[in-house]
């Protein structure tokens, strides 16, 4: 179906790789936004090599999206592209809440609520239905 799909709109495929590049690119520039704002240089290739790991470490954990194993794991990458180990814990942490843990309770809260306005939306009958059959 998906395939099939592909081949009648091209343009969904562009779509979808561009919204996952641009998530990318966000996540790039929070992750050097944090090493500026807790005064650690850094270069490029450093940021490229922290986060591939970060994507990598989501990815093989065996818990979902990395929860525990990515906070616990990813300050031993910091300490092996010379970052002290405080301040990439530090980063480390900042950037997963930025990143997972703040858009995951948004989620959960917008879940709340739709499913809510869902609930309320099958209880209210219509205005010519004849009423519930019993």
């Amino acid at each position: 179906a998906a395939s099939t799909m592909l081949v009648r709109q091209p343009q969904q495929l562009l779509r979808t790789i561009s919204i996952a590049m641009s998530t990318h690119v966000a996540d790039l520039l929070t992750l050097t936004l944090l090493f500026r704002a807790f005064n650690q240089p850094t270069t490029l290739s450093i940021i490229i090599i922290i986060y591939a790991m970060t994507v990598l470490f989501r990815i093989i954990s065996p818990t979902p999206n990395g929860i525990g194993v990515v906070e616990t794991l990813l300050p031993a990458i910091y300490v092996s592209v010379n970052v002290p180990l405080e301040v990439g814990t530090v980063i480390n942490l900042t950037f997963r809440g930025i990143s997972f843990w703040i858009p995951l309770v948004i989620g959960m809260i917008c879940l709340h609520y739709l499913q809510a306005s869902a609930d309320t939306a099958l209880v209210v009958p219509a205005e010519d239905s004849p009423g519930p059959l019993v």
